[in-house]
């Protein structure tokens, strides 16, 4: 399962669809984005917007993968954001570069959230969520499949929520004080993580009175196979299938990642968005 969904999932990575804000001047956004659908129409969703500020706020929220702020004076500004993906960011700029610098542009490029210096790589909301999602549905299924007696609410709910409880403690405390990949918003992340533990713990409880002891493989196929590829946290949700597009807005992997991206990267703009959509 992992290893068919995982290729089939970024074997080979393209951009589709990926959505790109243009702002500036209206007839010269007009000619640019014309310029960039017909270069690849399948690669971009090309969204015009009224003005500079607008197209980065955009950016900054995740509402569009990358923006491109043309001026009067010849210069276009390339807003990307390096702490929602470095795959995403290369692929923004890989797109509308080569449209810049053939209008005769002078390109001028703009990291709106750099990745902080203790977590270079980007990898602590990642590693964190994929910890997270495997405390939850693998040894809660277990445990229910070896303890029939705990299939019952009033017992399995409150041990649910010490066993989360417990899960966002420790994966704070080894990412945090331990390891160094996080600093501050400690009551977000504990938050987030119990919620995520909780709610994909909840899930299995459901699975496991319905599978029985396949209900392991229900999860991993829901949290790992689909979810991680799904979680645009690796790699762009852009560049992928079109399905994990839809997958991302409802998969508990990309839930958590987002959510736990937005508060360590983005002063938690965006969080509550992700979670709602959970």
């Amino acid at each position: 399962m992992m290893v068919t969904g995982y290729l089939f999932a970024m074997h080979a990575p393209a951009p589709h669809n990926m959505p790109i804000a243009v702002a500036g001047a209206s007839q010269q956004v007009d000619q640019f984005a014309r310029a960039l659908e017909d270069a690849d129409p399948d690669a971009v969703d090309v969204r015009i917007v009224a003005t500079d500020e607008q197209a980065r706020d955009l950016v900054f929220d995740r509402e569009v993968a990358g923006a491109v702020s043309l001026s009067d004076t010849g210069t276009a500004t390339l807003y990307t954001a390096g702490a929602a993906g470095a795959s995403q960011s290369s692929t923004v700029t890989g797109l509308l570069a080569p449209q810049v610098i053939g209008q005769g542009l002078d390109l001028v490029a703009e990291d709106l959230a750099p990745l902080p210096g203790h977590d270079t790589a980007g990898l602590a909301a990642m590693f964190m969520a994929t910890g997270l999602m495997l405390a939850g549905y693998m040894p809660w299924s277990i445990t229910l499949s070896n303890s029939p007696e705990l299939l019952r609410k009033r017992r399995a709910i409150p041990l649910l929520a010490g066993w989360s409880a417990l899960i966002a403690a420790i994966v704070w405390f080894v990412a945090g004080p331990i390891l160094g990949a996080i600093e501050g918003h400690t009551a977000a992340i504990l938050g987030i993580s119990w919620l995520a533990v909780f709610a994909v713990g909840s899930v299995q409880f459901f699975l496991t009175r319905i599978f029985g002891p396949m209900a392991v493989l229900v999860g991993m196929l829901f949290v790992m196979v689909l979810g991680v590829p799904a979680s645009n946290m690796g790699m762009s949700i852009y560049t992928l299938p079109s399905l994990y597009v839809k997958l991302h807005s409802f998969l508990p992997t990309a839930a958590t990642g987002e959510a736990l991206r937005s508060v360590l990267y983005f002063d938690a703009s965006g969080s509550v968005r992700t979670y709602s959509s959970w």
